[in-house]
């Protein structure tokens, strides 16, 4: 569940009470201190004003209960990685909420790590989708998703919940995956996107045809693996079975 938290002007929502708890309090900090003072835990300063219901929070906490070396610095990592990508899409022209701040906040196990980015009014494609049966949207997708791997790099996580549909754009959202674009990120980016393309209902040949549009957008000719990466998406789409993502009938 999320909860939102108010102060002053400035709103944003974190995942639990007690997360949100920590949000108030740390964001009340940075609001009263020099620039300065919370450039040490954001990479970004936070404008003078915020308009209401400006920004949304994630908050990265460490699970230290399993493999705790291995994870030692993992939710530091993934918040610097989100924040870090947020920049990187806008700097290359694609289309993201603005990035207000991100960082890190703490030491040891109790290291959080925080993104803030403007808060959009609209609705993702997933909502869409499932009350819509609109193909045309699906080929934007996939010439954005194109676009994307253009540019370098693997999203990570292409549901179509990560696209938000804003006063007639699409927004790319949800960075924490992010990586540089190689043979077998493309080939994963590829296989769950048409995977959710298959609980839509969509047909073999229109699935063609959106991997041509792919084609096209990326610069790139699949040849032979456009086969293979349909026949892979099919059968990964069984995992899916039975979640919200199954339009009804």
């Amino acid at each position: 569940m999320y909860e939102a938290v108010r102060i002053g002007s400035f709103q944003v929502r974190a995942r639990d009470a007690e997360i949100a708890g920590w949000v108030r309090r740390s964001l009340t900090e940075m609001l009263n201190i020099p620039m300065i003072g919370y450039r040490q835990m954001a990479y970004l300063p936070l404008p003078e004003s915020v308009p209401e219901n400006a920004a949304f929070v994630k908050i990265y906490q460490r699970n230290v209960e399993k493999k705790f070396f291995r994870r030692l610095f993992a939710k530091r990592n993934e918040a610097l990685t989100e924040g870090k990508a947020y920049q990187r899409f806008a700097g290359c022209g694609l289309l993201t909420p603005k990035l207000l701040f991100y960082g890190v906040e703490g030491q040891g196990t109790g290291e959080r790590g925080i993104v803030a980015v403007e808060k959009l009014q609209g609705e993702t494609a997933q909502e869409y989708l499932e009350r819509t049966d609109d193909f045309g949207l699906l080929k934007k997708l996939t010439c954005l998703l194109g676009v994307i791997h253009k540019k370098g790099f693997s999203h990570g996580d292409v549901n179509f919940y990560n696209f938000l549909l804003c006063q007639g754009e699409i927004f790319i959202i949800d960075l924490a995956r992010v990586k540089r674009l190689n043979g077998k990120r493309r080939t994963r980016d590829l296989i769950t996107f048409f995977a959710k393309t298959n609980l839509l209902g969509v047909g073999l040949d229109r699935q063609r045809e959106l991997l041509s549009s792919y084609e096209a957008a990326a610069g790139c000719n699949l040849g032979e693996k456009a086969e293979y990466l349909l026949g892979r998406a099919k059968e990964k789409a069984t995992d899916f079975e039975g979640t919200r993502w199954v339009r009804p009938d």
